[in-house]
C-alpha cells in the first residue's frame, strides 16, 4: 500500500496538463528541502528530480526523471487528456489502480487515485500567482490504514 500510495502521489502530477500556456507547462525541478515525502523504503527516497509537462494536441505529456538516494534512476512517463479524464501511463499500473484529474481552476488541478474501487490518495496540485513555484500537497492512507501526507514543492526552470 505504501508503494500504491507513493506511485499515486508522483503520477498525480499527470492531471497538469491543460496547454502551451497553461502555468503548469514546462521544466521544473523538486525542491527537496521544501518537501515533505511519504515514508519509502531505505534508500528509494528522491535524492534529485526534473518534471516535464509538455503539451501534443488535446493531451499533455509528464516526463519525471531523476535519480534516488541508493543512486538507481527514477522515470516516470504518463499522458492525460488536457481537458481531465482517465490518466495513461508508459507502464503498467498496479492491479486494479486507476487515477483521474479534474481542473478545479486555472492554477489548481486534483487528482484522485483508486485502488479496487476505492479511494486511496487524493493530490492537489496548484501553481502559484507568479507561475514559479508548483505544490503538489496529497493525503491518503497507508497499508495499516493509517494517514499518510506529501508536499513536493516544484520550482520553474
Amino acid at each position: 500500500m505504501r508503494r500504491v500510495l507513493a506511485c499515486s502521489l508522483f503520477l498525480g502530477l499527470a492531471g497538469l496538463l491543460l496547454g502551451a500556456d497553461d502555468p503548469f507547462a514546462g521544466t521544473w525541478k523538486l525542491n527537496l528541502d521544501k518537501s515533505k515525502f511519504p515514508p519509502s523504503q531505505p534508500g528509494r527516497a528522491a535524492k534529485e528530480e526534473t518534471l516535464i509537462i509538455e503539451i501534443t494536441g488535446d493531451d499533455g505529456t509528464v516526463t519525471m526523471k531523476g535519480t534516488r538516494e541508493d543512486g538507481s534512476a527514477i522515470l516516470v512517463k504518463y499522458s492525460t487528456p488536457i481537458a481531465g479524464g482517465p490518466v495513461k501511463y508508459d507502464s503498467p499500473l498496479p492491479a486494479g489502480m486507476t487515477v483521474t484529474s479534474k481542473r478545479l481552476d486555472q492554477r489548481t488541478f486534483e487528482m484522485v487515485t483508486m485502488l479496487n474501487g476505492k479511494e486511496v490518495s487524493t493530490q492537489r496540485n496548484t501553481v502559484s500567482t507568479d507561475g514559479r513555484t508548483l505544490r503538489a500537497a496529497g493525503k491518503g492512507v497507508d497499508a495499516q490504514g493509517q494517514p499518510v501526507e506529501s508536499l513536493f514543492v516544484w520550482e520553474k526552470r
